[in-house]
């Protein structure tokens, strides 16, 4: 049995590779993306729970109600995140420090945010 952390930590270093080949301009795009995301669970939290159990009765599916609304919630993010990271965003247009080793770590500072968003949502 693998501990949940050990997933999450996975994830987690999973989006800060992914920053750091797309670079942090896009990548403050996407932060955005997830924010709204955010705002959007915070403003319909209740409403999708609404809809997660008329669906829930509707199939008729002897499933706590709990399960569907991880369902409910993780389709959303996964929708989310393909958007945002195989759409088109916004890009900053941000100036790359000096030092290349500085840029990574900038790179790198907003992808493990963007992956700390996801994850914790998660």
């Amino acid at each position: 049995m693998v501990p949940i952390e050990t997933y999450m930590v996975t994830l987690w270093l999973i989006f800060a590779i992914v920053g750091i080949a797309r670079r942090f301009p896009l990548e403050l795009g996407a932060t955005i993306g997830f924010i709204g995301m955010l705002f959007f669970f915070h403003l319909a939290g209740g409403l999708l729970q609404t809809i997660a159990a008329k669906v829930n009765s509707v199939l008729q599916v002897s499933t706590e109600l709990n399960l569907v609304y991880l369902v409910t919630y993780t389709a959303i993010i996964l929708a989310v995140v393909t958007m945002v990271y195989a759409g088109e965003t916004l890009v900053y247009a941000g100036t790359w420090p000096p030092s290349p080793l500085s840029g990574r770590a900038i790179d790198v500072i907003v992808a493990l945010f963007n992956g700390w968003l996801v994850v914790g949502i998660l």
